[in-house]
């Protein structure tokens, strides 16, 4: 992923004067244009195993990116909760904070988390995340069944189809090594596609 400018966010007009209360939903495209990507690249609540955490952005390209947004009407009340979550599944982590929780939050993330700014709605890169080390056991189980099995059948295995999933998941973290079971998961995360309704919008998103 490459930086750029993004475009602006739009102001909301209340009673005459623009007020930059910007929602998440806002943020995909300008997101998008600044890390290089394609809007349709974004998946939106991925489910993180175990934390029960969701994570508001994920890119899945040679790796996986996921990305918490925290807009002028959030809290950080979860915030660290929420790191600990992103750290054990996302080989880069990122923030996107509003300019009013940009101290607060830099107080919370790691030296290796990215940090964006949304300002006066235009987004500012002002760090680049570094790719840490991720647990594999986590990790593969944010693959459906459906994609657990096909992975399988790719390094030999075939199992019985009807296979506890944690059985599967066991399975393939014994017959592939961590890099390809990272491979296999952005892959898979990469290739869901699906109607958001909330957003109103065609999105790559992780589903139950």
């Amino acid at each position: 992923m490459t930086a750029s400018k993004s475009p602006p966010i739009p102001p909301v007009v209340r009673k005459g004067l623009r007020d930059w209360v910007w929602r998440p939903s806002e943020i995909v495209e300008p997101l998008a244009s600044l890390i290089g990507a394609s809007p349709w690249d974004l998946l939106r609540e991925v489910w993180i195993p175990k934390t029960h955490e969701r994570a508001d952005i994920v890119v899945a390209s040679d790796a996986l990116h996921g990305f918490e947004i925290k807009g002028p009407r959030d809290d950080l009340r979860r915030l660290a909760r929420q790191t600990a979550a992103y750290e054990r599944v996302f080989q880069t982590c990122t923030v996107v904070l509003d300019t009013r929780h940009v101290q607060a939050g830099l107080g919370v993330i790691g030296a290796h988390w990215g940090v964006i700014v949304v300002d006066r709605g235009q987004l500012h890169q002002e760090r680049f995340a570094e790719v840490t080390g991720v647990d594999p056991e986590l990790q593969v189980q944010m693959l459906w069944r459906g994609e657990v099995l096909s992975a399988l059948a790719k390094v030999g295995k075939v199992p019985a189809p009807d296979q506890p999933r944690a059985l599967l998941w066991r399975t393939l973290l014994e017959a592939a090594t961590p890099r390809q079971v990272h491979t296999i998961v952005a892959e898979a995360l990469g290739a869901r596609r699906a109607i958001d309704h909330r957003f109103g919008r065609k999105v790559r998103r992780q589903a139950a």
